[in-house]
């Protein structure tokens, strides 16, 4: 009776989000929103300079064309340093967050996220696992998983985690030989 209290309260405490995960999922989407107007300003400094290349030769529309493409270099160096600053404040909070409660779920996937982002799947890919652990019947978190230990040669996990997300989408019959 005392392990099934304690499976339960364990389980109680996994589900409920805490308040440093519930900050980190909104920081981490602020994040996001700060990259995709990175990619968007740099779609339009591109434009700008397609519009340099093939425009007239009128002098005064290409010192506009080339006053606006500074303008959206200046903004895109601005925007860039605060979204570094803001991945950097991101990770460290999630990291510390962690070292307090390290079954933190919400933490973990954001660090995870976080650090794939950011290009270091080497520092992903614990958080995933310890993650998968946490959700184990998260079939999109397997197929995340499993990818990652793909792409660093990590088979046999790999294997077991993509096979674990096909199962759960119905596709048993193509599974010749799958651990677990």
């Amino acid at each position: 009776m005392n392990l099934f209290l304690s499976a339960l309260l364990a389980l109680a405490l996994q589900a409920a989000p805490s308040e440093a995960g519930r900050k980190a999922k909104t920081d981490l989407e602020g994040l996001k929103t700060s990259i995709k107007s990175l990619m968007d300003l740099r779609d339009q400094q591109q434009a700008l300079a397609e519009q340099a290349r093939t425009g007239s030769e009128d002098e005064e529309r290409l010192k506009k064309v080339a006053a606006k493409h500074q303008e959206l270099q200046k903004t895109f160096l601005e925007l860039r340093e605060k979204t570094i600053k803001s991945m950097e404040d991101l990770l460290e909070s999630a990291s510390k967050g962690l070292e307090k409660t390290p079954g933190d779920a919400d933490l973990l996937e954001v660090r995870a996220e976080a650090n794939l982002i950011y290009k270091a799947p080497e520092k992903a890919l614990p958080d995933l696992e310890k993650l998968a652990k946490l959700r184990p019947e998260d079939a999109d978190l397997a197929l995340k998983l499993g990818r990652l230990q793909h792409s660093q040669n990590r088979y046999e996990p790999a294997g077991a985690n993509l096979a674990k997300y096909l199962r759960s989408r119905g596709f048993s019959s193509f599974i010749k030989h799958s651990p677990s």
